[in-house]
């Protein structure tokens, strides 16, 4: 690990800038980085994500890094153009520089989320909503081996990020045309509103409204309310317990209701509170059809039950189907093609393309609204797809019942756990694993003992070995021993917590079975090319000597 870039990843990560590793000598990101834009970045993660020694280091900008705006300057003459200016002399005076192989990079913060755009007068690039820029210290290597530095030009490491006062920004608005995210939404037809609106995109799909309270108290008297709306969005969305507390740590502003539990020592546990109200509202108000989306959405995160070479690129685009169409609450979802490569970070014609074979397949139907606007819905049956035994991914014990609507066959409730992860592996929790988090789900927060799980078929060896390893993971705990009242033996008594795909990454990780099954199936690939060169091989010597036996004869 580069222990000087790690340390530039802090640094930004305090600074309230996400970063992501990028490609040795290279802009190519190294990881999936769509994913820090919908959930907040931690810090304990920016070891995991650095580990390699040559990563560069990608700034992304945005409402996710407290709309942070990086104006590129494609030109050193159009940057000396711009000093007559007074707003941007005194932004370049106040705001990080980085210079670049033709021009600068000049690092602002928005009043308000920024749609990136470009500025053809200047020939410059508007970086910011859904858009990382090669951050210092990085080193890309250009066409003709040239290397390019990017560094601070004004100090070693990166000063505070300048926020104009109100008339410098309005003068540099003026200047590069900066477009407010907000104002796009309100010009866009109603197919763009599902790609520019509150509802999408801004702030890990948010919402303005969700970043105001958090930036911008509300007074005393509504800022509790307010900040419960957070806690509901968030967990409409999907999110976890640890991604609200991550998220409301790093954004919350002084003078919000967290902020002041918080400094009182409890503000996590108010947090909580509010985590498990938000829940049993929406239990109340959500349809059954969401409970099959949000477990939909985890197992494609994990796997595909599709086929093919571009089978994965195919679960990504289903998945982000899917997550639109629980962030918006409205089936089928309107959304142009554009937007959802926009999403992905992938070229229209490659979404295009699998959006085809979808259709194929039957996992979507795709529809023309008079508008032209295409119409996605993913269909009942593509969940029965995701079912199959013969997939690594498949849910066991899936609750059924008949609907109307646009299939029959609806999941009613989220009782499956999906089977293929790496923490079932022979040194995790085994083939049966998948059954035994299934059975321990059902008995959340209640006690049970080894004879309650040994009749529903399990070996007292394993369950020793796999409660072992449970409760190393923190996912167990035993809680007393309970005495027989006919001269049985004491039993021990244990608790479960639920378990779900977070918790079986940290069964794998203990298990240090974590990866495996990407290394298995890169083995299986190294291993049929080898067999494929030993025939090509193989075949012009067998060729030789049927010719040679010939001639003898």
């Amino acid at each position: 690990m580069n222990d000087d870039i790690l340390q530039h990843a802090y640094s930004y990560h305090d600074a309230g800038v996400s970063v992501i590793p990028l490609v040795a000598k290279k802009k190519i990101p190294a990881c999936k980085f769509q994913d820090f834009m919908e959930r907040p970045q931690r810090r304990e993660e920016l070891p995991k994500l650095f580990s390699r020694a040559d990563s560069n280091i990608g700034a992304l900008c945005g409402s996710v890094s407290n709309n942070l705006v990086v104006v590129d300057i494609d030109s050193r003459e159009k940057w000396a153009e711009l000093e007559a200016y007074p707003a941007f002399r005194k932004a370049k005076a106040n705001a990080p520089v980085v210079p670049t192989y033709r021009g600068y990079h000049l690092y602002l913060r928005a009043p308000e989320p920024i749609a990136t755009s470009k500025c053809q007068k200047f020939n410059a690039d508007i970086c910011a909503e859904r858009h990382y820029v090669v951050a210092p210290p990085s080193e890309v290597r250009r066409e003709h081996g040239q290397l390019q530095l990017y560094l601070f030009s004004n100090s070693e490491t990166m000063r505070p990020i300048y926020a104009p006062e109100a008339n410098v920004w309005a003068d540099l608005q003026a200047i590069f045309g900066f477009k407010s995210y907000t104002d796009i939404a309100k010009e866009a037809d109603t197919a763009q509103k599902a790609v520019f609106g509150d509802s999408l995109g801004i702030f890990y799909g948010l919402g303005r409204q969700a970043m105001d309270v958090l930036l911008n108290p509300k007074p005393q008297g509504q800022r509790s309310e307010a900040e419960q709306a957070v806690v509901l969005r968030a967990v409409l969305i999907g999110w976890s317990f640890d991604d609200v507390y991550c998220l409301f740590k790093q954004y919350a502003a002084n003078g919000t209701k967290f902020y002041e539990k918080q400094r009182a020592g409890y503000g996590q546990r108010w947090l909580h509170a509010c985590y498990k109200n938000a829940q049993k509202v929406l239990k109340e108000q959500v349809k059954p059809r969401w409970y099959q989306i949000s477990w939909a959405i985890s197992a494609l995160e994990h796997d595909t039950p599709f086929e093919g070479r571009s089978r994965f690129t195919d679960a990504e685009v289903i998945r982000l189907l899917l997550q639109i169409e629980r962030e918006t609450g409205k089936r089928p979802v309107r959304v142009p093609y554009r937007a959802l490569a926009e999403r992905l970070g992938r070229p229209i014609s490659v979404v295009y393309d699998a959006i085809k074979r979808l259709q194929v397949q039957g996992a979507l139907e795709v529809r023309l609204n008079t508008d032209s606007t295409p119409m996605f819905s993913i269909p009942n049956r593509f969940f029965d797809l995701l079912a199959k035994p013969n997939n690594l991914t498949h849910y066991l014990s899936l609750e059924r019942v008949e609907r109307d609507g646009w299939g029959s066959d609806e999941i009613v409730g989220p009782s499956g756990i999906v089977a293929g992860h790496d923490a079932y592996r022979q040194q995790g929790l085994g083939h049966s694993g998948s059954y035994l988090v299934r059975d321990l789900n059902t008995l959340e927060q209640r006690e049970f003992t080894l004879s309650d799980l040994m009749q529903k078929g399990f070996s007292y060896r394993y369950l020793m070995k796999a409660l072992e390893l449970l409760m190393q993971c923190g996912l167990v705990e035993l809680i007393g021993v309970h005495k027989q009242k006919q001269r049985g033996r004491p039993q021990k008594v244990y608790r479960a917590k639920h378990m779900g795909f977070s918790e079986l990454d940290l069964v794998a990780e203990v298990a240090g079975t974590k990866g495996e099954r990407r290394r298995q199936k890169r083995q299986y690939e190294e291993e049929r090319l080898i067999y494929a060169q030993y025939l090509a091989n193989k075949r012009p010597i067998e060729q030789n000597y049927s010719e040679t036996l010939t001639d003898i004869t």
